[in-house]
């Protein structure tokens, strides 16, 4: 796995407040690390309380937009769903090394505010994390439900009813390709939409329609409507798209490892990790066609376009960045299986 020197500084600075000033237990994770960062477990007199947190942690002022009050973090849709269904609460860790502060703030529905196409979160400045950021720390600990699969695996506590109900959320993997494939299907629909705008252009030209004869305005404002209605279906399927790999994800990591603790099956574990290259070589090619989609998009110049365009190229943005964190999350998790498996 790529060693990166600035995310270290962070884990060692959280690590260093969390055990020398609040004496808690501080567990960098390294199985599971596409999301979560470590586990932060309450200690009293040296003694482990089993109340955890879990933490993601994000070194250096280039993750954040900076105002007067707040650190401020875009998060995806798949970040939103994956880290909202996760079994513990989790908190966004953020260390400045100009300052060498670390902010922190709990990730939540409360906390995560509805962007115009994503999410962010907003870190206050007042919120440094130390001593002082105990007693809310305690009330996150002790007020949000406390179900750590994550501990469980690796005492080998993992019961036969929990095992079927991953299993069953991990069919979500499969509508995540369905989805996939809805998606590619508005894609047609559209340059199907495209192909009819381009042959009534080419008739206007062919007649010496002029720019603002009322048929050529009319037949504009008709395709304005279509890159709208695309980008309305676009964003309706990316959500599910979204949801549907964060659960389904989160559920493959559980099985991989659970099947592995107890069949210790290399073949099993194999098997896994080229059914994780089989969605990359679908979500490559995924990738590579929205950003043709968008730079056909872009061409269209007449004004009466600008604002479904810009609707339209925002929805593609988004889309790619999705398919980018599906992508950047199955590869962490293969190299994960393939540490094992070499």
């Amino acid at each position: 796995m790529r060693y990166n020197p600035t995310e270290r500084l962070g884990i060692i600075e959280t690590d260093k407040i969390f055990t020398k000033e609040f004496e808690w237990i501080f567990r960098e994770l390294t199985v599971i690390d596409v999301g979560i960062d470590a586990l932060i477990e309450e200690s009293v007199n040296g003694n482990p309380t089993g109340k955890l947190l879990a933490a993601q942690i994000k070194t250096g002022l280039g993750n954040f937009f900076i105002n007067e009050k707040h650190l401020v973090l875009y998060v995806t849709q798949i970040h939103y769903n994956y880290w909202l269904n996760f079994d513990l609460p989790v908190i966004l860790l953020a260390y400045i090394p100009e300052d060498e502060n670390v902010y922190w703030q709990l990730i939540s529905k409360e906390n995560l505010v509805k962007t115009k196409k994503q999410w962010k979160l907003e870190i206050p400045k007042s919120k440094v994390l130390g001593k002082n950021s105990k007693d809310e720390l305690l009330s996150i600990l002790y007020g949000q439900s406390q179900n750590s699969f994550l501990s469980r695996y690796n005492e080998g506590k993992i019961s036969e009813t929990e095992l079927l109900a991953i299993a069953a959320d991990s069919k979500f993997l499969k509508d995540t390709k369905d989805s996939l494939e809805r998606l590619f299907e508005i894609g047609t629909k559209f340059i199907e939409g495209q192909d009819k705008f381009n042959k009534s252009l080419n008739y206007f030209s062919i007649n010496g329609f002029s720019k603002t004869h009322p048929q050529l305005k009319q037949c504009i404002k008709q395709f304005s409507k279509v890159l709208n209605l695309t980008a309305e279906s676009f964003n309706e399927e990316i959500g599910h798209f979204s949801e549907s790999f964060a659960k389904g994800f989160n559920s493959f990591e559980k099985l991989a490892l659970i099947d592995f603790q107890i069949t210790d099956d290399y073949t099993n574990l194999q098997t896994n990790s080229e059914r994780l290259v089989n969605f990359i070589s679908k979500i490559n090619p995924a990738i590579e066609e929205m950003k043709n989609f968008r730079n056909t998009i872009s061409s269209f110049h007449h004004p009466l376009l600008k604002e479904a365009k810009k609707n339209l190229i925002e929805t593609l943005n988004i889309m790619i960045l999705e398919f980018k964190t599906a992508k950047e999350m199955s590869s962490n998790f293969n190299n994960t299986l393939n540490e094992i498996l070499n």
